[in-house]
């Protein structure tokens, strides 16, 4: 008895010591983040801080490369000069370099080759926050934070007075659009500005800009993006803004730079021409026929470039009311073909969230724009709430009430069976029950009080850092890292004080309930012995009844569940307790253990890829050889349905998957794992859940690799969405842990059993 309690006591610890690995490897993943070196360090106090930065730029033999391709080049040794208060415009198709020289010099790289001075000194030796002071930036889309008009332009310089706010305000021409508003510099403008329009946005980012004074004055096609009458104006604050500053000029409509008093026009990274207007037209070159050609199709290039932009400002910097937009006709026109067979197919949980997800993205739909101006409405805690909260309700579904129905259901026959043994016993078990609910529904309680409180501050701690990170280069640019950093870590103290105080309480509670099964046990062993010693019941009595109610007692006091079971006994993790699983008639614990799982390729819900390229992933899937010819490997990807992708990237099979092949989509990511599983030619395939967590086109793409896959091989399937398992010569419908149906599809619908009414509650 004593090692059965014991062995039950190690079985029951290593449910905490899994979830102490996954803390473990999600904290080597935060660890990686926090020790990661930074070769340009804008916190460093070394540097050189002049009195007073005079503006004078060289570029000499500058060459670059991204780090993330290294083997594309993007400056080809560029050198020119720039006096101060000189305007230099650069001039040249996408990717010729111009925006790279623009980065460049707010150091956001180091060039591979070459150097950039200024004022006479390297410019990695000045001290990169008070470099990045001295300039000003106005982008194509300029960020804003969701906060106050004043408060963004004080953004570009914390200190400033009223008087220097109003006057930056001024000669960006926003002063007077300003003082019309309702609540004139305190109106709060949304998420990303989403209250204003493209001109009054791009107008409080150059206040923003000039409000520092900045010596050097950097403008990334800032007009590109408006309408003629709000470029207009833009171009009048410009234009002021660059009196008696360095001032670089990005543009694609050239007529915005013809009084730059240098352009430099750049190709494939190199510098094909330099001059003011009137010498580049004469030479009638590269210059020259830019602006011919863009006279003769200004109306054709204006609608492509607006084209363009809006393209690349919904991939790259969306608002949550642009994400809707563009997703809604795509989700209705999808609706249609996918709600009978949604609701047909998945089971009551899947359901339940698709539910809620849908009428809550509905409901998003249907909300006038002022609803997304509000703090709660962010994109960051809609999303949050689409994505998790959505699911968090599934555990008031399906499966979770099926785990209380088969506990509740196990403890009522426990009881009936302990009484025919033992009613003394069983008695005394009971009368511990009530102690072990009650520290249960305290813990649980006593974690919904907390969390109730905390998810609050969590969802303004998320918002706070997905604004930062979305818009990164901004706060670098503004030198605002401790500020969002602070912003960040007060409403993280909060949740650690509460936290902590919710983890003492909790443990004590625990603690004190799980201590009640060492008691009962104990109680349970005395009163036992001595009823065997006193010829009333039996020792076969005894254990009868500790199987049938002391077990439910500790059972009771656990929390979580929904183990695939079956898949795990098949890969042997766990033995039966009683009974026997036969392998081609030979019982499975007589097998080798390594070469028997050799023989088994699975593909689970979540499939785990390794920070290492596609083939290598693939290749982990056969540890018998160490050198997997590449075709094989090509073979197994077209077998998965996924060697068209791997060809599409630059990389090809060597392309790296990142972190648990956080490069990758879920649908992408299953579909290596499926190669990685027959890339060893198994002869039993199992399948966990393998489609449950895609989209409806990542579903689809991927059931065609599984059903590719399960030929000629012997396949366990567990799936919640049925249709992924109509086609199986059998399916077992299990409840409480034992098989009450099988058959086919066709056979378990004629008997109008639980297969058929879990389909008809898919209908309901």
């Amino acid at each position: 008895m004593t090692v059965v309690i014991g062995v039950f006591r190690i079985q029951r610890a290593t449910s905490f010591v899994q979830a102490l690995n996954r803390a473990r490897s999600a904290a080597y993943i935060i660890w990686k983040i926090i020790d990661e070196p930074s070769k340009i360090n804008n916190h460093s106090e070394i540097g050189l801080k002049k009195a007073d930065l005079i503006g004078n730029i060289d570029f000499s033999n500058v060459f670059f490369s991204y780090p993330s391709r290294p083997d594309i080049p993007i400056l080809n040794g560029i050198s020119f000069n720039v006096k101060h208060a000189q305007t230099i415009a650069l001039v040249g198709s996408s990717g010729s370099g111009k925006s790279t020289c623009i980065q460049l010099l707010q150091r956001f790289y180091d060039p591979y080759s070459g150097s950039i001075i200024i004022d006479g000194n390297q410019i990695n030796q000045y001290n990169l926050n008070w470099l990045r002071q001295q300039i000003g930036v106005v982008s194509q889309e300029p960020v804003l934070f969701h906060t106050t008009i004043r408060q963004n332009i004080l953004f570009g310089h914390d200190s400033a007075t009223d008087e220097e706010l109003h006057q930056a305000a001024k000669i960006a021409n926003a002063h007077n659009f300003i003082m019309t508003l309702p609540d004139k510099y305190e109106t709060q403008i949304g998420e990303r500005g989403a209250t204003l329009s493209g001109g009054q946005k791009q107008r409080i980012a150059i206040a923003r800009a000039l409000i520092r004074n900045p010596k050097i004055l950097l403008l990334d096609e800032a007009t590109s993006a408006l309408d003629n009458e709000s470029e207009k104006i833009v171009q009048e604050a410009l234009d002021r803004a660059a009196q008696n500053r360095t001032t670089f000029v990005i543009a694609h409509r050239l007529s915005t730079i013809r009084y730059a008093d240098k352009i430099i026009v750049m190709e494939k990274g190199k510098i094909v021409e330099e001059g003011d207007h009137e010498t580049l037209m004469k030479i009638k070159g590269v210059y020259c026929e830019l602006v011919e050609q863009q006279r003769l199709r200004q109306a054709e290039e204006d609608e492509d470039e607006e084209e363009e932009f809006e393209q690349k400002d919904r991939a790259t910097s969306m608002s949550f009311c642009d994400r809707v937009r563009s997703n809604s006709l795509d989700v209705l026109s999808k609706r249609a073909s996918t709600i009978i067979s949604s609701y047909l197919f998945a089971c009551s949980g899947e359901i339940l969230t698709k539910r809620l997800r849908s009428k809550a993205f509905r409901a998003i739909l249907r909300q006038e724009p002022a609803y997304f101006d509000q703090e709660n409405h962010s994109t960051g805690a809609l999303c949050t709430r689409l994505a998790i909260e959505a699911s968090a309700v599934q555990g008031a579904s399906g499966v979770h009430f099926g785990i209380i129905f088969q506990s509740l259901i196990s403890m009522i026959s426990g009881i009936i069976l302990g009484f025919v043994f033992s009613w003394q016993l069983t008695l005394l078990i009971m009368g511990f029950l009530p102690v072990l609910l009650f520290g249960s529904i305290s813990r649980i309680r006593l974690t919904a009080r907390f969390e109730s409180k905390d998810n609050k501050i969590l969802e303004n701690a998320g918002k706070v850092a997905v604004e930062t990170i979305q818009n990164i280069r901004t706060v670098m640019q503004l030198t605002k890292e401790d500020h969002f950093y602070n912003e960040y870590c007060q409403l993280i103290n909060i949740i650690y004080r509460s936290s902590l105080k919710r983890a003492h309480l909790s443990s004590i509670i625990f603690a004190l309930s799980n201590s009640i099964t060492f008691f009962t046990t104990a109680a349970f062993i005395a009163l036992g012995a001595f009823l065997v010693d006193q010829n009333t019941i039996t020792f076969q009595d005894m254990y009868m009844v500790f199987n049938s109610v002391a077990m439910l007692a500790q059972y009771a006091s656990r929390s979580g569940g929904g183990k695939s079971t079956i898949i795990q006994l098949m890969e042997r993790f766990y033995d039966p307790s009683f009974g026997s699983l036969l392998i081609d008639s030979k019982d499975l614990r007589s097998l080798n253990l390594q070469w028997y799982r050799s023989q088994i390729g699975i593909v689970s819900q979540e499939s785990i890829l390794f920070d290492m390229s596609i083939r290598e992933n693939i290749a982990y899937g056969d540890n018998s050889r160490t050198d997997i010819p590449l075709d094989e490997i090509i073979q197994a990807a077209k077998n998965a349905n996924i060697h068209h992708f791997i060809q599409s990237l630059p990389h090809g099979y060597e392309t790296n998957c990142g972190t648990k092949g956080t490069q990758l989509s879920g649908g992408q990511k299953q579909r290596i794992a499926i190669a990685r599983a027959l890339i060893r030619n198994p002869k039993i395939l199992l399948l966990d859940e393998a489609t449950s967590a895609l989209d409806s086109q990542s579903e689809k793409m991927v059931q065609e690799a599984l059903d590719y896959a399960q030929q000629n091989r012997t396949s366990i399937t567990i799936a919640h969405r049925l249709s992924t398992i109509q086609n199986a010569d059998m399916i077992c419908v299990i409840h409480n842990g034992s098989i009450v149906e099988s058959g086919n599809h066709e056979q378990l619908l004629a008997r109008n059993g639980r297969y058929f009414r879990l389909i008809q509650k898919i209908f309901k």
